[in-house]
């Protein structure tokens, strides 16, 4: 025997009863009754439900009515409803479209294209639009896609942001580090970068810059350490919960007496714990600097002139002869021909690649310390590797 399949409201397919408007004050909207005296959603379109919902309005005002008075009190309710109806459909459609410039302008700021390629943005959807539903064409038109909005909606998300992490390092059980890199903009102003780097109890972290700083006039220790305490009060941050403080390694950063370090640890007795490092990976003296001086003279040489260029350009897209073409042999250019200088800058070459990586590793977010630690170690051993293969080959 074939098993009885269960009965669905599709395949009842059931009506609603113009009669039922009068009698209950109940109307259809999309497969569903809805009641006009409180607004309430009836998913199953029945007789008995719509009765049932009606009796427990039967002290209501309205339900008393009789002839053309309650045809009347229905029409107005029919009416306030259907109003009530187109409002929320275009406060939603408003709703939608706010969303859209929110989302179009984080996605601008996580690519870093500048704001006035939203007018292109918006004349790529109404293209694409028109290609795919050509009725729809005037509804993106109105996207209010422009620049402005959308550095305003930049300028709301970075405040949303800011609060939210604000909120989450103000808690008394959070703690939290501090980078500070102190440079110079285009202009020659001197300003303070400061890094924070918070960890929850869930062991969940957040990373983000705390603040951008100004310096006037000299940088030293003492001028970083009161921006810092202006940037301290206007975040709130408990100062107790400061575990690190990591810089850059410069004087004014870790000078044992007048260096920032120094004087926050006099400012605040209660950090006299703090742990303080320079960068994990610095800039150091590159190795093979000789044939590194030599590579920039030679691109300097080549670059300085249109013609060298193209030649050049021309000669390493060749597929035979590279270096026999009718470039200018002069002194830089020779040096090319030569196999020693040729093999150190190879060996230059994939060391500052293999030392690139690293740094870029290190520089990824939400990386915890042993993280970063296994990567450092796993360089050594490349180097090792590298310094014991160059020695069994002399080279």
């Amino acid at each position: 025997m074939s098993k009885k399949q269960k009965r669905t409201l599709k395949v009842e397919n059931r009506l609603f009863n113009e009669e039922w408007e009068l009698q209950y004050f109940i109307i259809s909207s999309k497969d569903k009754m809805v009641c006009l005296l409180c607004s309430t959603v009836i998913i199953t379109i029945k007789k008995y439900n719509a009765n049932q919902h009606y009796m427990t309005h039967s002290n209501h005002k309205y339900a008393i009515l009789e002839g053309e008075a309650r045809k009347t009190i229905l029409q107005l309710k029919n009416e306030k409803l259907h109003r009530q109806q187109t409002f929320n459909k275009f406060f939603q459609q408003n709703n939608n479209a706010t969303e859209a410039t929110y989302k179009v302008a984080y996605i601008l700021g996580k690519r870093r294209k500048p704001f006035s390629d939203v007018e292109m943005i918006k004349e790529c959807i109404v293209e694409v639009v028109k290609c795919l539903h050509p009725e729809k064409v005037d509804k993106y038109k109105q996207l209010p896609l422009s620049r402005g909005t959308i550095t305003e909606r930049q300028h709301e998300l970075a405040t949303n942001i800011n609060q939210q992490f604000c909120k989450i390092i103000k808690e008394e059980n959070i703690y939290f580090s501090i980078a500070l890199d102190e440079s110079t903009d285009n202009t020659d102003s001197a300003q303070v970068l400061f890094f924070i780097r918070a960890i929850t109890e869930e062991f969940r972290c957040f990373e983000e810059l705390l603040a951008l700083g100004t310096l006037s006039g000299r940088t030293r220790g003492i001028e970083i350490l009161e921006n810092f305490k202006i940037k301290n009060c206007e975040a709130r941050l408990n100062i107790n919960n400061l575990v690190s403080v990591c810089t850059g390694g410069a004087p004014a950063m870790v000078g044992k007496r007048e260096g920032f370090i120094s004087l926050l640890k006099k400012e605040y007795a209660n950090l006299e714990n703090l742990i303080s490092f320079n960068c994990i990976f610095a800039p150091t003296k590159p190795i093979l600097n000789d044939t590194l001086e030599k590579n920039i003279g030679i691109v300097n040489f080549i670059r300085s002139n249109s013609m060298r260029l193209r030649q050049f350009r021309d000669i390493i897209m060749s597929d035979n002869d590279t270096f026999n073409g009718d470039l200018v042999l002069t002194k830089e250019i020779l040096r090319l021909s030569d196999k020693e200088f040729c093999r150190n800058a190879a060996f230059l070459c994939d060391m500052t690649m293999k030392q690139n990586e690293l740094n870029l590793n290190l520089q990824a977010k939400t990386k915890y310390i042993y993280e970063m630690w296994q990567k450092i170690q796993d360089f050594r051993r490349k180097l090792l590797f590298i310094k014991s293969y160059r020695s069994i080959r002399n080279f």
